[in-house]
């Protein structure tokens, strides 16, 4: 009678053993996630939250082209808009070292409106290099970098407080900027702001133009415009800057036209 005892008890252990392999084996990945603020305003940080179960590795879309495998990220958004993040969350269970749908991760989708406090600085940027007697007005630039700075030390750090790039049209906007005065540098490929140290002010568009700035030498009809940054009507050292200086006042829209040339 004792052996019957002892071989159910067995069976009872063993079945409990295989009932908890097979619990652990149905422990599914549940992605979650919780946005800190309802009032998100563009080029200020947005935290997430991370809420998610049964999972270590994580993919954050926040719906402007850019990504995250933190698990507790922020993100700044450039400009208002309506955003859709995605939170994939599980584990590598393919081991090729990504989390993607190939491991049947948990998905979690949230919308996000971001507003600004007002508009401050919208710009269009122009190609220099598409003048022609048929086309003065130039070209608009898409994909151009727009790299704001703000400050001088971190400008002649070279790193940017806030980088966005042109749209279809051409345009970069900046918003929920205070009162002050911002240094902005645009590039894209070997198209620049500046050119020998000079800011680029434009094309020249006809003679008369050409002989109205005495002050460039080798100016000619077509060729790219410098600023004359402090006035004086001579083109020196003392006009060299590869920033363009931009200030902003309260409750004000700055509007510019960028060059950008070679």
């Amino acid at each position: 009678m004792k052996s019957k005892f002892f071989n159910l008890f067995i069976f009872l252990i063993i079945g409990t053993i295989v009932s908890c392999d097979d619990d652990e084996s149905d422990i599914k990945p549940e992605a979650c996630f919780t946005i800190a603020s309802n009032e998100n305003k563009a080029g200020e940080a947005v935290q997430f939250t991370n809420c998610s179960k049964n999972a270590t590795m994580f993919v954050w879309d926040f719906g402007d082209g850019e990504t995250s495998i933190e698990k507790q990220p922020s993100h700044i958004y450039a400009q208002q808009g309506s955003y859709n993040v995605t939170l994939l969350a599980g584990e590598d269970t393919n081991t090729d070292g990504v989390l993607s749908q190939l491991d049947n991760p948990s998905s979690v989708s949230n919308s996000i409106e971001v507003d600004p406090n007002r508009l401050s600085i919208d710009l269009t940027i122009l190609d220099a290099t598409s003048w022609s007697q048929s086309n003065a007005s130039l070209d608009v630039v898409v994909d151009a970098n727009v790299n704001l700075f703000v400050s001088q030390a971190s400008a002649d750090a070279g790193k940017a407080d806030l980088t966005l790039k042109s749209d279809n049209n051409g345009k970069a906007k900046i918003y929920d900027l205070v009162a002050g005065t911002y240094y902005l540098s645009v590039d894209k490929g070997d198209l620049s702001n500046s050119k020998d140290g000079f800011l680029i002010a434009g094309v020249f568009q006809s003679q008369e133009d050409v002989d109205n700035s005495p002050f460039q030498s080798g100016a000619a009809v077509g060729g790219i415009k410098y600023m004359d940054l402090n006035g004086d009507f001579v083109l020196n050292d003392d006009d060299k800057s590869q920033f363009i200086l931009i200030t902003v006042k309260n409750d004000e829209t700055y509007t510019k036209e960028i060059v950008i040339g070679k």
